[in-house]
């Protein structure tokens, strides 16, 4: 198989899942990032393998970490922050995910561990003076989540006021 095979494969087996009602949705918008608070969105797969696609648009430049295996210590709870929505791209679907994804958690103060690097990526920006240009990340890049494994997306704004932007679009198995 080609490559123009395989992504015309690929395509079409995310057209699939959509009106199979097995792909879903997690969005968020942070008008202001700033460095020393940087956005952490916690990601719970469950007992389940989560098929997710990240993509990142931001005011400016930014770090993006996302880590595998984050252990939440002492004053920090998995369970912490905002819960977002799942929206199924079937929006005749009632089917629910299992995953659930949250934004501003806490890893704690001692205790934690904050996972193992699985992608470190700058998005570049520009923040300065009458410069001012912002960027964005790769959305065409999957991860296989481990069942049962948090794992955390950690952006670090480089400039205070930083708007940001997030999309999760994913299938389990």
């Amino acid at each position: 198989m080609g490559v123009e095979e395989l992504v015309k494969f690929v395509q079409e087996e995310a057209h699939s899942r959509i009106h199979r009602g097995e792909m879903h949705t997690f969005s968020l918008y942070d008008s202001d990032t700033d460095i020393a608070t940087p956005k952490q969105i916690s990601i719970a797969p469950g007992a389940v393998e989560c098929h997710v696609v990240i993509g990142i648009s931001a005011s400016g430049a930014c770090k993006v970490e996302l880590m595998e295996g984050v252990v939440i210590g002492t004053g920090g709870s998995a369970a912490a922050g905002t819960a977002l929505v799942p929206y199924n791209r079937d929006r005749n679907s009632a089917l629910l995910p299992i995953t659930v994804v949250r934004e501003n958690y806490v890893l704690g103060s001692s205790g934690q561990v904050a996972g193992t690097a699985i992608l470190t990526e700058y998005i570049a920006g520009a923040t300065q003076g009458a410069l001012k240009a912002g960027g964005q990340s790769r959305q065409n890049m999957e991860f296989i989540l481990k069942k049962n494994v948090l794992t955390g997306l950690r952006i670090t704004a480089i400039a205070d006021n930083t708007a940001l932007s997030v999309t999760m679009d994913f299938y389990e198995e």
